[in-house]
């Protein structure tokens, strides 16, 4: 465990300027760990078997842990509520990609009269 918590420390916190990077190393880091599958893989719901639920939860828990440790503080009260790590990633993302959107057409639209 003391790898795995080493490993975190050295990943740059999520903060409002750093998504890209960050959505990157902590993938890496989950597909590595064999995590990622319950993120952005075909194990994203907890199964009803008892044992792979119970193995389930283990690597859920990694994955919240990992997601909560290496994002800003500000970041943790918008996944609070999610009840996957699958939520969590997704709720991030949709929150980032939504500003490099809004900040990509802001762009475009100062760059048209000058264009013209």
């Amino acid at each position: 465990m003391a790898d795995f918590a080493s490993t975190l420390n050295s990943v740059e916190k999520l903060n409002a300027s750093n998504y890209g990077s960050w959505s990157m190393r902590v993938q890496y880091y989950f597909l590595g760990q064999e995590l990622w599958d319950i993120i952005g893989g075909s194990d994203t719901t907890p199964p009803t078997d008892a044992e792979a639920a119970k193995r389930w939860k283990t690597k859920d828990g990694k994955a919240i842990y990992a997601l909560t440790v290496t994002i800003e503080d500000d970041f943790l009260q918008r996944i609070k509520n999610a009840k996957t790590p699958k939520e969590d990633w997704d709720t991030l993302a949709m929150i980032f990609t939504k500003k490099t959107d809004a900040r990509l057409q802001r762009l475009e639209n100062e760059l048209l009269p000058i264009s013209q």
